[in-house]
């Protein structure tokens, strides 16, 4: 067991080395205000997932904490790939109540988003879906045109519609790379070579993802590599093996990924299916809904 003693934050200088996730960051910011003497973080080396610390910056400026930032914050719709802050610095202050409206999650509507891409003359609308937000995943959204969709601005949401063909793309993902997964995924179903890079964190998230994509696409017929920090993908069009069985280690990304791959690849079985309710619970019903398939009650 862990105990932990109240008694309030102190707060002061934290130096901070590489860390496996920017969360570690998010969460000295989210109390910073709260302690006595406020918080200095000063980062020796970018930090990771960048774009996911300038997120929580938005948010905090949202809620009327005053923060500086060097370098400055980037505005909205710019380099999403921005390396980040190495100093930033919030002072203790009060916080105060509001109302906020959280925009849907977008990593999540990444696999909705993906069906419409992967499913000949299909389209949603992502509903809420601000296409400025500064959500990372809202790029992998984006990105989907590199694979041959159309995405676009929609009346209080994001529209994403077929391509005619999935071809290959080659994406820098340092901004984005739990949506691997899926990308890799659609890489499987163009004619060519698709490479994915920045990925060095992969191999410490729920599982080795990066192993666990190039496992899962061998053994449904395809061809895939990766290294340290990249992937690459050959993708086999439309072309369909056998039966086969996903091992999703136990990792909800990987388990939606492949799922929805199955849209399109008849045959595949997912073992584990219990494992995306760490982020959707509602996964497989909104699944079968994309499928126009009745979802039991």
């Amino acid at each position: 067991p862990l105990r932990v003693a109240g008694g309030g934050l102190e707060g002061g200088t934290i130096r901070v080395g590489p860390t496996a996730s920017s969360q570690f960051l998010s969460a000295i910011l989210l109390t910073a205000a709260a302690s006595r003497r406020g918080v200095r973080l000063e980062l020796a080396t970018p930090p990771t997932s960048a774009p996911y610390l300038w997120m929580t910056l938005d948010m905090l400026a949202a809620a009327g904490v005053a923060w500086t930032a060097d370098p400055p914050l980037p505005r909205v719709g710019a380099d999403v790939f921005a390396e980040g802050p190495s100093v930033i610095e919030v002072a203790a202050q009060p916080v105060h109540a509001r109302v906020f409206e959280i925009e849907p999650d977008a990593s999540s509507a990444l696999f909705t988003a993906a069906a419409a891409a992967l499913v000949p003359g299909s389209e949603v609308v992502l509903e809420g879906l601000a296409p400025d937000s500064r959500q990372p995943d809202l790029q992998a959204i984006r990105a989907l045109e590199a694979f041959g969709a159309s995405v676009s601005s929609a009346s209080g949401g994001v529209r994403v519609v077929a391509a005619t063909g999935v071809v290959p793309a080659s994406l820098d993902c340092r901004g984005m790379p739990d949506a691997v997964p899926m990308l890799a995924a659609i890489a499987h179903r163009a004619v060519g070579r698709s490479r994915f890079t920045g990925l060095a964190t992969l191999r410490v998230k729920e599982s080795d993802r990066i192993e666990a994509i190039v496992s899962n696409l061998r053994a449904i017929g395809g061809e895939a590599e990766g290294g340290s920090d990249w992937l690459e993908v050959v993708g086999v069009g439309d072309a369909d093996g056998g039966p086969a069985v996903i091992d999703p280690r136990h990792d909800h990304r990987i388990a939606m990924a492949f799922a929805t791959l199955g849209l399109v690849r008849p045959g595949l079985a997912v073992a584990d299916p219990g494992c995306t309710t760490k982020s959707d619970p509602e996964f497989w019903r909104r699944l079968d809904r994309l499928a126009g398939v009745a979802a039991p009650d």
